[in-house]
């Protein structure tokens, strides 16, 4: 079971943000994590994740060497040593209430299932909002551990995707998802 916390105040009430880049399948990949817990996953690096979030580096303490615990459990899940994925995560960065009831409710889809986006919203109690759920996912911090890749258009296919449709395809297959099969 995935562990949540719901950040009460802004980012800059956090001490230190220990920030993680490493290569994997799936290319360079960046992790920003505060207290063992993640709060953003970036594809495409350091720069990548700067450009998405740069209120992370108006902060006092970010440690941009080592490697956090987090991003060691992404790195050998990525790296497919290990066969789950059970990392904390922290969503302070999501912004506004229907964002943050999507990815809450999100985060109860269980790896090796999908769902559709209109199912998403219908189960957050919007059943026209799928459009507004796919606006959520692209707003998503936390890729991989919040699953966007595991939301698919009801219409069949694999729809889009922040880090690539070919990222999205390749975690789903990782978690034995083969769409339209």
């Amino acid at each position: 079971m995935r562990r949540l916390f719901l950040g009460v105040g802004m980012v800059q009430a956090f001490a230190m943000i220990q920030l993680t880049e490493f290569d994997s399948p799936l290319g360079k990949i960046a992790v920003a994590e505060c207290k063992r817990k993640v709060l953003a996953v970036g594809f495409g690096g350091r720069r990548a994740l700067r450009a998405e979030h740069p209120e992370l580096w108006d902060l006092d303490e970010v440690v941009e060497q080592g490697e956090g615990e987090s991003a060691a459990a992404i790195r050998s899940y990525l790296g497919g040593r290990v066969a789950r994925l059970d990392v904390p995560v922290d969503l302070t960065l999501v912004r506004g209430a229907f964002d943050r009831c999507v990815l809450l409710r999100l985060c109860k889809v269980r790896a090796g299932k999908t769902v559709s986006y209109g199912e998403l919203a219908a189960e957050v109690g919007s059943p026209r909002a799928a459009r507004a759920v796919g606006g959520a996912m692209r707003r998503n911090p936390i890729p991989i551990l919040v699953p966007c890749h595991r939301v698919l258009p009801g219409a069949g296919g694999l729809g889009n995707y922040t880090g690539g449709v070919n990222k999205k395809a390749w975690l789903l297959a990782r978690e034995g998802v083969r769409p339209g099969k």
